[in-house]
């Protein structure tokens, strides 16, 4: 009996991940954000629409400038309501903007663009800077280290995540 209980256990755990890792394990909603948000940015919701307007009423800033941080990813609704961030933050806020105007799951990537730490968004297949709308996926400036899942992401933003140079 024992083999049985443990041979369904482990079954049972080899299937499982965190629940957060999942396209659609952790998907908040924001009060603080306007639904839909369309209508808020100019009713451009696709990546590009929403890069512009971004890079245009979004302040770029330093993480140690806004949580004395060395590196901190900070959940969509604080950059949204600060109107700085990062380009973490910028992208999560990104992300977030997608996915409740498309229904679909965008991706934080991370990586360098050119010789710096960078992050961006992919969606579609394709990758967008944040700040901006540019497709930069043909970019060969830009090095891919990790896409981290929409629920993931949202998920380490909201939970004090502190990013690591090399993700």
């Amino acid at each position: 009996m024992k083999r049985v209980l443990v041979a369904v256990c482990i079954l049972a755990l080899s299937g499982c991940t965190g629940w957060w890792l999942g396209e659609m394990g952790y998907d908040p909603q924001f009060e603080s954000i306007p639904h839909p948000v369309s209508s808020t940015i100019g009713g451009d919701a696709t990546p590009e629409g929403i890069g512009k307007w971004l890079g245009s009423h979004i302040r770029r800033s330093k993480d140690i400038e806004r949580q004395q941080r060395a590196e901190y990813w900070a959940p969509p609704d604080l950059t949204w309501l600060e109107r700085s961030g990062d380009c973490e933050d910028i992208a999560l806020l990104m992300m977030y903007l997608i996915r409740w105007e498309t229904g679909e799951y965008p991706s934080l990537a991370t990586g360098i663009d050119g010789d710096t730490p960078h992050a961006w968004v992919i969606f579609g297949g394709r990758w967008y800077e944040a700040q901006g709308g540019a497709d930069v996926t043909d970019s060969p400036e830009r090095t891919l280290w990790r896409s981290v899942p929409y629920g993931e992401a949202m998920y380490r933003s909201m939970n004090g995540h502190k990013g690591l140079a090399h993700e």
